[in-house]
């Protein structure tokens, strides 16, 4: 365990901050644990969020532990019962659909934003290009979770590049690290082609500088998992 109190006091010390600042910001270092746990699946739906154990991990007290599953509660990543705890999530079936439709209209306007300072030149495509790379290496050489993560990157990479801070601030509310792991159980892949060749069209439309060809390719894929998750077959 000193490794991950370690690898906790190493994130607060990264954001700048006195680890005596303000108990918000000793929350912050819990609150990036659980996150990462979740990121890195030594946190799965379902495991149970013991006080003590998470104040020894981080090096934190128990005050900034409870304020940061307080704060995660609120973003429903976790869920606090009485008289049990906290454990983290467990996403339904409606849950991923819901998150699915709200992803919709933040990539149709990543997409249209890229796609137009593309066609601007003010933008280099090799970070299109280097994120679809890593999709298709992803693909059959990790898991369905994994694959899913690293097809969130992509989305990362295209809000770092529209310009627009606030696409990037929205997806981070949304804990989508957690969606993708409950999604992988859902919808595990079955045809890894077509999921890459649904992002191969979306890459090249984007470097093309042609936005409304990207969208259009885009909500076609969101709109077969949705269909998917509504039939409850396998994508």
């Amino acid at each position: 365990m000193a490794t991950t109190t370690k690898q906790a006091k190493n994130k607060a010390a990264g954001t700048g901050r006195s680890p005596k600042s303000a108990g918000v910001h000793l929350a912050q270092v819990a609150t990036s644990f659980i996150e990462d746990a979740i990121r890195e699946g030594r946190y799965a739906p379902g495991h149970r969020l013991v006080e003590a154990d998470l104040a020894r991990d981080t090096g934190r007290g128990i005050g900034p532990v409870r304020e940061a599953l307080r704060l995660l509660a609120g973003e429903g990543v976790i869920e606090l019962i009485p008289f049990k705890g906290a454990r983290i999530r467990r996403l339904e079936r409606q849950d991923l659909i819901a998150i699915l439709q709200v992803l919709k209209g933040l990539g149709y306007a990543g997409l249209h934003l890229v796609a137009e300072l593309v066609a601007q030149r003010q933008r280099d495509t090799a970070e299109i290009d280097r994120a679809m790379d890593v999709i298709r290496a992803s693909a059959r050489r990790t898991n369905a979770a994994t694959f899913m993560m690293r097809v969130g990157d992509f989305h990362s990479v295209l809000h770092a590049l529209s310009g627009n801070e606030y696409l990037d601030k929205v997806s981070r509310t949304m804990h989508l690290n957690l969606f993708h792991r409950e999604l992988a159980v859902f919808l595990p892949i079955e045809d890894w082609d077509g999921y890459v060749a649904a992002y191969e069209r979306i890459a090249a439309a984007l470097v093309a500088g042609d936005g409304d060809t990207a969208v259009a390719a885009f909500l076609r894929h969101m709109d077969r998992l949705i269909a998917r998750l509504r039939a409850g077959a396998e994508f």
